[in-house]
């Protein structure tokens, strides 16, 4: 993207199942191409942005939580991605990205208190408060994948992913409609297909993940009061799903819980990312460094 946030070139791959380092260097080919096509200089590229599942240790650049992506917890990331690229490389949560990217392009500007929430493979939550992006003492404020919601957090199959997620996530949603006696589909698409056709089974499966979904958002709710909660990623953002999170929202006796779906669909991590690095670069640029206090000078 250029200086203003326009994009100038675009492509996407599969990630490397391999993680790790050939991720970075997937990246560094993407980049490449990409520029090439674009008939731009790489050398003329000023900074990254990086979106990834999981928690982005500060002090040693590991990413940790990202289980979909291994490799990616035994080294620094962001500096892998600097020296390989060239230009200093910043990495935020993939959700925390998608946050940002619908309250800056999502026609919710004047939005200062919002929570996004990703179901899709798994789900994450990014959280904007008082208009500033929460990232917790840790880094994992958001992530209510590790809820103990739906199944038995006590139970250790559920550490690896999180209690929320092995019951609501993409793999449960479809194992659930196998376990119906429903011809098994091959994937959560194939699920929702059979609720276009009207299959019970899969009316049935998609009703329990809204009824979950919407127990979870309340409980953010009352926790962080946002003005509005955005559904998004591959399942949170079919209208069936939204509909079935309103219906027991009221249930649950919310009737001020706004809950809508992601205006940008899945662009808004992306655009999140491109609004950061472009951030990080305007007060690289433009903003003038802060001078040392005079001599003499009382702080108080």
């Amino acid at each position: 993207a250029d200086l203003f946030g326009d994009l100038i070139g675009e492509a996407t791959e599969s990630t490397h199942p391999a993680g790790g380092r050939h991720i970075i260097a997937q990246i560094d080919g993407m980049v490449r191409v990409i520029a090439a096509k674009a008939g731009l200089d790489v050398a003329r590229i000023r900074r990254g942005a990086l979106g990834s599942p999981g928690v982005v240790q500060p002090a040693t650049g590991h990413i940790l939580y990202a289980p979909n992506i291994p490799g990616f917890d035994t080294f620094d990331v962001a500096e892998a991605l600097a020296v390989r690229l060239g230009f200093p490389v910043v990495i935020e949560n993939d959700v925390n990205l998608a946050a940002l990217g619908e309250r800056r392009q999502g026609d919710r500007h004047g939005v200062g208190n919002l929570a996004f929430i990703a179901l899709g493979t798994g789900i994450g939550m990014g959280i904007v408060a008082n208009g500033q992006l929460l990232r917790g003492a840790r880094g994992a404020a958001g992530e209510i994948a590790y809820l103990p919601l739906g199944g038995d957090p006590f139970d250790s199959r559920g550490f690896t992913l999180g209690t929320f997620e092995t019951v609501i996530g993409s793999v449960a949603i479809v194992e659930r409609c196998r376990g119906l006696g429903v011809a098994a589909p091959a994937d959560v698409r194939g699920v929702f297909d059979l609720l276009a056709q009207g299959d019970a089974a899969a009316a049935m499966v998609i009703d329990e993940v809204a009824r979950l979904l919407a127990q979870a958002i309340v409980a953010v709710r009352a926790v962080l009061d946002p003005e509005i909660v955005v559904l998004g990623g591959s399942i949170g953002s079919r209208q069936e799903v939204l509909e079935g999170v309103r219906r027991y929202g009221l249930r649950l006796g919310d009737r001020e819980l706004v809950v809508e779906s992601s205006l940008l669909g899945s662009r808004a991590a992306l655009i999140g990312a491109i609004g950061l690095a472009t951030d990080l670069l305007h007060h690289e640029l433009f903003e003038p460094p802060r001078s040392a206090p005079e001599a003499g000078a009382v702080a108080g």
